[in-house]
Order: structure tokens, then C-alpha cells, then sequence
């Protein structure tokens, strides 16, 4: 027979000892006493708890546009939202005049300001279903309005923000900011409308970005791809006689 101590070093040694050995195993398991099993319980709910595993409807991948719009209309408080699943992030954008605009319920908001007698708005929320419609916007006076859905966007991260009333600008500034995400995996989205129907269109969008809305006095862009580090000031031109500023948002979008 081994004694205690060889019986140890065999084990921790990864050999596998023979019959003549004279080690036999017990002949049946042991009983898992009610403390361990609590125990266990509490082990398998760590991951969870710790933020490893993300639930609900939206999965960790690959971001995609999905599609976007724009409203021609001048006094819309809605907007059709393009085709698109649960889970699927909706962000909309809307400037006006007289007042502050706000929200339906069940959206995000994540800017408002105003510049003078201008006002915007941006929110977001993530999709339920393949039917969610963007619910009333206020309110009617001068309005822009734009809408655009991504894919596999997990969580909206910081964003820059910038909001001016000034007469007949050239360029504009997409504003910089710090990300959330240094993991390097997010994508940026650039939303940006002027504070006046009276303008003759919207911004450019920077070099090297994708354009994806460039209609009613919208313009959506993003980065069409990941993006690394903080996200750095762009200048991009606007078409000709834009004036009165704008409300731009530069948005950290992690998968």
C-alpha cells in the first residue's frame, strides 16, 4: 500500500498508477451536503453577475446600417422608420424653432439644447420588433427631421455635441469627445441638421467618412467600419448659402 504522502506526489505528478498499486476508489461518491450546493448555485451565477454574459435581444457582432430617412416635411412631429428587426438600434434627430422639442415615451434622450430661438433633439431606443414606429415629436415649427437604424449595437457610448447660431457658415465642426469603449471594436456616427428650414441644405460629411442620409436638410454619416481611439474633431464644407449653424452630434456606437 502507499502511504499518504506518495499517494499525493503520484496524484499531483499527472500519473496514472497501476492495479498492484493498491489504491482503490470509493465505492460510491460522496453526498454533496445542501451547503454546497448552495455553494454551486451561487458559483454559475458569477458570470452573470460579473458582466460576462449580455442578455436580451441584442446579440454581441459585427455593426451594420441598416437604413435611415428624412422628413420633407416642415412641421413633422413623426418619422416612418425604416425596415428593421428587434433589437436594431433607432436613433432620430429632429431641430426646430419656438420651443424645446421632447420625446415620446419609451425613447432615450441623449441631447437637447437650443441656440437663440433654436432647439434640438436627439434620442434613441432599441427596437422590440420589426414594427416600432417613432411616435409625436414635438413640436411643428420649422422642423428637420431624420431617422437612422444600426445593427449589433450593444450599447450607445459618449458622444460630442455641438449646437450654433451663427450666420452663414462655410464648414462646420464635428465635434471631438472620449470613447467608451477602448477595446477599439466601436463604430462613429455623425448626425447633423441646421437650426432653420430657410437653409439651402445640410453639411457635407467628413472626409473619409460614409455618407448615408444627404436629403431635407439631414445628414447622417458614419465611420463604416471600427474605430480607434478617441474620436478626433473633423471640419467638413457645407453646400452653398447654409446658413445659421446647426446642431451636430458626433455618437460612440459599441458592439
Amino acid at each position: 500500500m502507499l502511504n499518504k504522502a506518495m499517494l499525493a506526489a503520484t496524484v499531483a505528478s499527472g500519473l496514472i498508477l497501476p492495479a498492484s498499486a493498491g489504491v482503490f476508489l470509493p465505492p460510491r461518491p460522496g453526498i454533496i451536503k445542501h451547503q454546497n450546493v448552495e455553494f454551486s448555485k451561487n458559483l454559475l451565477a458569477m458570470p452573470v453577475t460579473m458582466g460576462m454574459l449580455k442578455s436580451g435581444a441584442r446579440k454581441p457582432g459585427i455593426i451594420s446600417y441598416v437604413g435611415g430617412g428624412s422628413s420633407a416635411s416642415t412641421t413633422a412631429t413623426t418619422i416612418p422608420i425604416p425596415a428593421h428587426q428587434a433589437g436594431d438600434l433607432i436613433i432620430i434627430i429632429k431641430t426646430c424653432a419656438n420651443s424645446l422639442p421632447s420625446a415620446p415615451a419609451g425613447w432615450t434622450v441623449i441631447y437637447t439644447g437650443n441656440a437663440s430661438n433654436a432647439y434640438g433633439i436627439v434620442g434613441y431606443k432599441f427596437a422590440t420588433d420589426s414594427a416600432t414606429v417613432s411616435g409625436t415629436w414635438t413640436n411643428s415649427a420649422s422642423v428637420t427631421m431624420g431617422v437612422c437604424v444600426y445593427r449589433n449595437v450593444f450599447q450607445v457610448g459618449n458622444k460630442g455635441q455641438r449646437f450654433t447660431n451663427t450666420n452663414v457658415v462655410t464648414s462646420i465642426t464635428w465635434p471631438a469627445f472620449t470613447v467608451l469603449d477602448t477595446m477599439d471594436t466601436k463604430w462613429i456616427a455623425g448626425v447633423g441638421a441646421p437650426i432653420s428650414t430657410i437653409a439651402a441644405g445640410q453639411p457635407n460629411a467628413p472626409t473619409g467618412r460614409t455618407s448615408r442620409i444627404n436629403a431635407n436638410y439631414i445628414r447622417i454619416w458614419d465611420t463604416n467600419g471600427a474605430y480607434a481611439g478617441n474620436y478626433v474633431a473633423q471640419t467638413s464644407s457645407t453646400t452653398s448659402n447654409y446658413c445659421y449653424g446647426g446642431l451636430y452630434l458626433t455618437i460612440e456606437l459599441i458592439p
